[in-house]
């Protein structure tokens, strides 16, 4: 049976790593000693061989932010999503705006805004995690496949 909660995270208690160029608010996982709050029993991100991280990253101008590689290494997925500015270096390459980025969990990522002072934010969502291994179902569940095929049945 599913576990419903009512999660009561907050805007003050969710984690907030800062320095002057950098703010990552990890909604999932951890970094350094900050780690997020609990997830609900049942979820993926509750095992902690998951490694699922939910971060979003603000650097300013000039900033910079190294993602440590995951401790799971080559087992997890890992993306980076930029959201919001005009210049984001990730690697040491350039990456356009309003993308994605597949990152290897293996190594360190490095992110940098190479927008000169003055210019905007960058601002990019982190994804990761070790993939749940499950079939997919492309309609639902069986059961719903069932009533999907029925359904088509009765409309024919």
């Amino acid at each position: 049976m599913p576990c419903y909660v009512l999660l009561q995270h907050w805007c003050e208690d969710i984690p907030v790593y800062k320095t002057d160029r950098v703010s990552l608010i990890i909604w999932a996982g951890s970094y350094l000693d900050q780690k997020a709050l609990h997830p609900p029993p049942d979820s993926w991100a509750s095992n902690d061989t998951s490694d699922v991280a939910i971060m979003h990253l603000t650097l300013s101008p000039s900033g910079s932010f190294t993602l440590p590689a995951s401790e799971l290494g080559s087992t997890v997925n890992r993306m980076a999503y930029f959201v919001e500015g005009s210049s984001l270096s990730v690697g040491g390459k350039s990456v356009l705006s309003r993308s994605a980025v597949t990152l290897s969990a293996v190594e360190d990522a490095l992110f940098e805004n190479t927008g000169e002072l003055g210019s905007a934010a960058v601002e990019v969502l982190i994804l990761q995690g070790r993939p749940i291994s499950e079939p997919i179902a492309q309609h639902g569940n069986d059961s719903f496949d069932v009533d999907i095929t029925n359904g088509f049945l009765t409309v024919q």
